[in-house]
């Protein structure tokens, strides 16, 4: 196993021009094709709060409807620079979102750096999932949801990953080793997007983004289209920017304590 690594000064600014540059890449193509999309989490709220990326973030994240999602993956072709990165793409991608990843760049992570994904500088693409409205149809979809994410994720990334769980997580994913010991996990990766699939965007009363099942919307909130700065450029939130981050955050204009301003991912090799 490698070490993790502290990027210098000069490589954070490479990385986030870097995924400027992608972002910029992915919205020309989507208002050149009428494609929705949002900025969401920590993007959406550093350009709420500071107009651009969170001091402290070192990603990018953007949301579509799954509609708008599903026609970027069939439009969007790799090129001499960026690559799209799914499980259709990269036999061994297990993510439930898609990564627009920059060519000969390196951005090799502690968590997966035994795997053979690409892994290159990247923002993260979700789609935004329709959800069930009844409580039959919310059980299946969340019990067979979660048990295809656990076994969507390779076994090495579990072990390096010591995060103490309930009886009933550990549960959940003991069966789901039981249920699915015959499908590798990049196979259960397809399944997973083929069945969030199955429930419709526009026929939806409520969505998530990706696999959140801790944060239910209302469909309406990404209707419409908010325009914003972020580092200079025009992007997109939704509707109802204020609800979502109140949501998603709670007091989201009040900064977290110093101890909680890191980056979410752990690097052991870096190439801009």
């Amino acid at each position: 196993m490698k070490q993790m690594i502290q990027l210098t000064n000069e490589q954070r600014i490479i990385l986030k021009n870097t995924q400027l540059e992608l972002l910029d890449e992915f919205k020309s193509f989507c208002d050149n094709h009428n494609l929705r999309f949002y900025l969401f989490g920590g993007t959406l709220l550093g350009a709420i709060r500071h107009n651009g990326f969170i001091p402290w973030d070192d990603d990018i994240d953007v949301c579509m409807p799954r509609e708008d999602y599903n026609l970027f993956l069939k439009l969007y072709k790799e090129n001499d620079r960026y690559f799209l990165q799914t499980a259709k793409t990269d036999n061994h991608y297990f993510y439930h979102f898609a990564k627009l990843m920059k060519k000969n760049t390196i951005y090799n992570e502690y968590f997966t750096q035994n795997l053979k994904t690409q892994k290159g500088i990247f923002i993260d693409i979700f789609p935004i999932n329709g959800y069930p409205d009844n409580k039959i149809s919310k059980f299946h979809y969340n019990f067979w949801l979660f048990l295809l994410n656990k076994k969507s994720y390779p076994l090495n990334v579990y072990k390096i990953r010591k995060i103490k769980r309930s009886s009933s997580y550990i549960a959940m994913t003991v069966l789901s080793w039981l249920l699915f010991w015959w499908a590798p996990y990049h196979l259960c990766a397809r399944m997973r997007n083929n069945f969030m699939k199955r429930h419709q965007y526009k026929k939806s009363n409520k969505v998530i983004v990706g696999t959140n099942l801790r944060k239910i919307y209302s469909r309406d909130s990404f209707v419409g289209i908010t325009n914003l700065s972020f580092e200079g450029r025009t992007m997109y939130g939704m509707n109802d920017v204020t609800k979502y981050l109140t949501k998603m955050y709670g007091d989201y204009l009040k900064l977290p304590p110093e101890s909680e301003r890191e980056p979410h991912h752990y690097l052991v090799e870096f190439k801009g």
